[in-house]
């Protein structure tokens, strides 16, 4: 649930230079920018951050862009700005800057629903 970060003008990492996810601090599977903030992503929830200017605290999650849900692990992508996902429970995103909306249909999400039953093994 950790993100490092370096500083401008350094070449190491110091450890004490991170930030945990707090609405749920569940594993963070991947990172994304979109525009001025980026998304990020575990399994349980995502959570959306702003860059502040102050390089004591260069990052601050955004208050009320945090969801409850995660995403599916290899699903995060971004195309011209929009990062599209599928979350955890089944559904299709897309996070274009002024929140999450649902773009895909009942069909498609009972093909995700049937490929991950498949692949984990139930029928």
């Amino acid at each position: 649930n950790k993100m490092f970060f370096i500083l401008p003008g350094d070449i190491t990492i110091d450890t004490l230079n991170f930030f945990a996810k707090e609405s749920n601090p569940d594993p963070i599977q991947d990172l994304v920018t979109v525009g001025d903030n980026f998304m990020a992503c575990g399994s349980g929830s995502i959570e959306t951050w702003y860059a502040t200017g102050d390089l004591n605290a260069p990052f601050a999650p955004i208050q009320g862009r945090a969801i409850a849900r995660g995403i599916v692990d290899g699903t995060l992508v971004n195309v011209h700005d929009t990062a599209f996902f599928v979350g955890s429970d089944g559904v299709v995103y897309a996070y274009g800057g002024n929140g999450f909306t649902r773009i895909s249909d009942n069909g498609i999400e009972e093909r995700i629903r049937i490929l991950t039953r498949q692949q984990a093994g139930v029928t």
